[in-house]
């Protein structure tokens, strides 16, 4: 579970059609002050242990949050 967030970042920073639009302004958990609008800040919010006596499976929330100066950017 521990390395969710490096996946996330992966799958966020490869993908070109959002590169075009946030560069590189991926972050974990807080954006730096100085950081120009638009950017993503991802962070897990959970882990749910599910499973009975013959499985375990633990399951990760995440949160992306998009932020932009204007509503159409952050939607």
């Amino acid at each position: 579970m521990l390395k969710i967030g490096k996946v996330i970042y992966e799958l966020l920073s490869k993908n070109e059609e959002l590169k075009k639009v946030v560069d590189t302004k991926i972050y974990p958990l807080i954006a730096n002050e100085t950081t120009s609008f638009p950017f993503i800040i991802y962070k897990r919010t959970g882990i749910v242990n599910d499973g009975n006596k013959d499985y375990q499976s633990k399951y990760a929330m995440i949160n992306l949050i998009v932020v932009d100066n204007e509503y159409e950017g952050s939607v």
